[in-house]
């Protein structure tokens, strides 16, 4: 039951496949009394990028990052392997998607490129799962990451995009957030997927720079120009249906 088990009857209904969004970190100044904080953070602070106690200058990427998690500790990667294997082995979707731009911080600053083989671990056992579930279930599950828009950047906090690719433990990459879509670097995803099944997707956001028909319509042709194989929208919930009627139709 529940809101998963609707949508996923509701794509289906529609011929479309489902995928829901794991955000794999999320950096918001919450107070940590408040329900919106999560019971992980609030029970397990020693568990945070922010050391309990630590004084960190406002302003800083040390203090903004501060409440997420830190995926060098096996607590962290386990608590978000627990709720990827719910969704792919309780709820009949198609794939799963696993955001790792909203919000890019996942180690500390100065530890985050030498810990890139643990989120590589996290992401081998969760295709671990997916290739289980597809092997007891005949289902074909898929699994997408979003990732920074270069692979420099995906590397340099902790993420061996490169690597996923090379050892096919993903089958879609989404790349970049879609905030500077005219200078992503599309074609080196492209490349570094070559001789694989993985496919590319592009980025557009909502509020920056993609709000007219004619700026969507050039990102994508940029895009596809470059060799993505697909599109990915993000936050165009505040964009109404007959707009997105319009620009879908148009692509």
């Amino acid at each position: 039951g529940g809101p998963l088990t609707g949508l996923s009857k509701l794509c289906h209904e529609a011929d479309i496949n489902f995928f829901p969004s794991v955000r794999m970190n999320e950096h918001y100044d919450i107070d940590t009394v408040s329900p919106s904080y999560g019971r992980f953070r609030r029970e397990r602070p020693d568990l945070l990028i922010g050391r309990p106690g630590e004084k960190l200058e406002k302003g800083t990427l040390e203090h903004g990052i501060r409440t997420g998690l830190n995926f060098a500790f096996s607590e962290v990667r386990d608590h978000m392997l627990g709720i990827i294997n719910e969704l792919v082995e309780d709820f009949d979707v198609d794939g799963i998607e696993l955001d790792w731009f909203r919000h890019p911080a996942f180690f500390r600053l100065e530890e985050a490129y030498d810990n890139r083989h643990f989120a590589t671990d996290l992401i081998k056992k969760a295709k671990d799962k997916i290739n289980h579930v597809i092997e007891t279930t005949g289902r074909d599950v898929k699994l997408a990451v979003r990732v920074p828009p270069t692979l420099y950047d995906s590397a340099r906090i902790g993420l061996d995009v490169e690597e996923w690719m090379k050892k096919g433990l993903v089958d879609i990459v989404i790349a970049g957030g879609g905030f500077i879509p005219f200078s992503t670097p599309i074609d080196e995803f492209v490349d570094a997927a070559k001789n694989t099944n993985i496919k590319i997707f592009g980025s557009l956001e909502h509020l920056r720079p993609a709000v007219t028909e004619q700026t969507v319509v050039g990102i994508i042709d940029r895009h596809i120009s470059k060799g993505a194989h697909g599109i990915y929208f993000f936050n165009y919930f505040h964009k109404s249906n007959s707009w997105k009627k319009n620009i879908f139709r148009s692509i």
